[in-house]
């Protein structure tokens, strides 16, 4: 068994098209780092490590979460076939020293009206997550899937709640990943403080413009995502130019001339 690797779940020609795009981010962002794919489908030679035949009709969920049981890796990163490599991310695999599993929160954070969860314990996205292979892990797949298929499915067909619940009542010890490792630039969410999107997790036509924006530090001010309710922008502008315009009358014009110029000056 490899010790690292890659697994993507593709059922369907769309998802196989979709999962190779994103193979290609990773060879470019990794080069030679280990892939496999759960499909129905026959990806191109030379692509995969390993391709592992699934039976794509009418699993739906439950395809998603077996393969992840099955991974050939002791430690796996999965990725939703709609995501882009920014730049290499080796260094997601670091939590796996002390924890189990590692998996970014939800940008909605409470997405479903009928979960009933505090919300100190919000929704978890699992469309990027690291995990080792061990018998805590095996024990949270198998439950996940049931608690899909006998509870959560009749709500709504999504495994997301489901792995919500099931994390919480496990032994599984679980580590938050940054947003900057499954990054949603199609729902409210910051990038900034030198920042840089790791992977992008968006079906957008324009995932190259975003990626070659977004796998950069971003300084500052901070880049935001998402819809922007004008009367909560409004407040905040007239907060930030007051802020602005106190920082300035503190500083003096002395002081104001060496902020502007001080590159210049050196």
């Amino acid at each position: 068994m490899s010790k690292q690797g890659i697994i993507y779940v593709a059922t369907g020609m769309k998802y196989l098209q979709e999962a190779l795009q994103s193979a290609a981010s990773v060879q470019l962002a990794m080069p030679g780092f280990p892939m496999t794919i759960f499909t129905d489908q026959t990806p191109p030679a030379g692509v995969f490590e390993r391709v592992i035949p699934v039976d794509g009709k009418g699993m739906g969920r439950p395809a998603k979460i077996r393969s992840m049981a099955e991974s050939p890796y002791e430690e796996t990163l999965f990725l939703d076939t709609d995501t882009w490599m920014c730049q290499s991310c080796a260094d997601i695999f670091w939590p796996l020293e002390k924890y189990d599993l590692a998996v970014a929160h939800e940008v909605y954070r409470n997405e479903y009206a009928f979960e009933d969860f505090p919300d100190s314990f919000p929704a978890l996205n699992t469309g990027v997550v690291i995990y080792r292979k061990n018998e805590r892990t095996a024990a949270f797949f198998q439950e996940w899937e049931r608690s899909y298929l006998e509870v959560f499915r009749h709500k709504r067909p999504a495994d997301q709640p489901a792995f919500r619940h099931t994390l919480f009542h496990s032994e599984v010890r679980h580590y938050i990943l940054p947003s900057e490792y499954n990054f949603r630039t199609n729902y409210p969410v910051v990038l900034g403080g030198f920042a840089r999107a790791k992977i992008v997790h968006d079906r957008s036509p324009y995932m190259k413009e975003l990626v070659a924006l977004l796998g950069h530090d971003t300084s500052h001010p901070p880049l935001f995502f998402g819809h922007v309710n004008f009367r909560f922008w409004r407040t905040w502008a007239w907060i930030r130019t007051r802020t602005i315009l106190r920082r300035v009358w503190a500083m003096g014009a002395k002081g104001l001339w060496k902020r502007l110029f001080k590159d210049s000056t050196r």
